[in-house]
C-alpha cells in the first residue's frame, strides 16, 4: 500500500439514539412567549448529549 500511496478509509460509527421508554413530554406553556414582566418569572433549561470516549455518553445541562 505504501508503494502505491494507498490509505485505508475507516468509517465512523453511526449515531444510535436511545430506543428505550420515553417519559412524559412537558406541556408547552410558554408558547415561545419569552417576555417576562418580572425577574425570575420564566425559567428554561436544555440538556444536550455528547458522545464521549469509549462509547460513553456525556450529558450537559445548560
Amino acid at each position: 500500500m505504501k508503494k502505491f500511496n494507498l490509505k485505508a478509509i475507516c468509517s465512523r460509527r453511526k449515531y444510535k439514539s436511545y430506543k428505550g421508554t420515553v417519559g412524559k413530554i412537558a406541556d408547552n406553556i410558554l408558547n415561545r412567549n419569552f417576555a417576562a414582566t418580572q425577574p425570575n418569572q420564566k425559567w428554561t433549561t436544555d440538556v444536550t448529549e455528547f458522545s464521549g470516549p469509549f462509547g460513553k455518553h456525556i450529558y450537559r445541562q445548560f
